[in-house]
């Protein structure tokens, strides 16, 4: 298409010279006379001829115009990350509702390309509250351990004075015992 264009271009520049060659022609003047009476008829055909020429120079130049845009766009199209042709298409028609279409695509990706964005830093949030989370267990978890340890720690504290009042008890009752028995002795 691009190429095609290239070559539409070409030609018409052709045309545009050749068109603007045969104007400078006709406005030179001429070498051969003109004659008396038959002046006014052929001023008149030049005028004529040279406005005819004058009009396909403007019919060229605005084709060739119109050829460099269809030509700037194909190139803008060709370089747009999506060359479908349905884009191609669209872009390269005159239908102002077909561009306007792939304009609103083209934003609606940009769009989405910020979305995605915006969606990758929230995992990237709740994979690190999901970490965070994890660690609030596992702190927790620590947390009840040390507690069933200090109530173990304590059972066995109470266990143990509660051994030691025991012994104490039966210290004190054998030496009672004892002190029965050596003041029997000492009797006997």
């Amino acid at each position: 298409r691009l190429h095609a264009l290239r070559d539409q271009l070409a030609q018409c520049k052709e045309q545009a010279s050749s068109a603007e060659a045969a104007v400078v022609k006709q406005s030179m003047p001429m070498s051969t006379p003109v004659l008396q009476g038959a002046g006014f008829g052929a001023a008149g055909e030049l005028s004529a001829e040279t406005a005819a020429l004058q009009e396909s120079i403007t019919k060229a130049l605005a084709r060739r115009d119109e050829l460099r845009r269809q030509l700037e766009e194909g190139r803008r199209v060709q370089e747009a990350d999506d060359g479908s042709p349905i884009t191609r298409g669209a872009m390269l028609s005159d239908n102002p509702e077909a561009k306007s279409l792939v304009e609103q695509s083209e934003q609606y990706k940009v769009e989405l390309a910020s979305l995605q964005k915006e969606l990758a830093l929230a995992h990237e949030r709740e994979c690190g509250s999901e970490r965070q989370q994890q660690l609030r267990q596992q702190v927790q978890q620590l947390y009840d351990q040390l507690d069933e340890l200090h109530q173990i720690r304590e059972d066995e504290r109470v266990r143990s004075e509660s051994e030691i009042r025991e012994l104490r008890k039966e210290r004190d009752a054998c030496r009672d015992r004892l002190d029965d028995a050596t003041a029997e002795l000492r009797r006997l």
